[in-house]
């Protein structure tokens, strides 16, 4: 429930990017699995992208739907897709 109120999504976004970067691997991206992780990343890349290094997001879903784009993974893990 924090994740999904304004004030609550951008601190934990904050925190998250407030984190010591020697614990953490370079990244040019942050997701995970929806709907657990989607409060959390978009945040997270759009807070980045006012502070740098921008972030790209993306979300993971259990299966690719029949439907759309019939995509397991949305959003963007490289620097190169756009």
């Amino acid at each position: 429930m924090t994740t999904l109120l304004p004030d609550g999504a951008w601190l934990t976004a904050r925190e998250i990017l407030a984190s010591d970067p020697g614990d953490r691997i370079e990244a040019n991206a942050i997701g995970g699995l929806t709907l657990g992780a989607d409060p959390i990343v978009c945040p997270v890349a759009a807070l980045s992208h006012a502070e740098g290094p921008a972030l790209r997001a993306f979300i993971v879903r259990k299966e690719a739907k029949e439907h759309g784009t019939g995509r397991r993974i949305e959003g963007s893990c490289s620097r190169r897709a756009g």
